[in-house]
């Protein structure tokens, strides 16, 4: 029993620290996922296309939009 227990400590503190984030804006609900919880094919398009935008110049760094 106790390992049962031990389990879902843990996945409790995988879920916390691996959760997806809801955002709103404008009336608009949009969930982002961490990357890392995704399917291994879904992870590989989105480092292409984190590839292409760097390539073309955006910036991704957090908060330079709001400077």
């Amino acid at each position: 029993m106790s390992e049962n227990i031990l389990s879902l400590d843990i996945r409790a503190a995988v879920e916390r620290k691996y959760a997806a984030l809801d955002l709103e804006m404008d009336g608009t609900k949009a969930r982002l996922l961490n990357p890392l919880r995704l399917p291994k094919e879904k992870r590989a398009k989105l480092e292409t296309s984190q590839a292409a935008t760097k390539e073309a110049g955006a910036d991704q760094v957090a908060g330079e939009a709001t400077r």
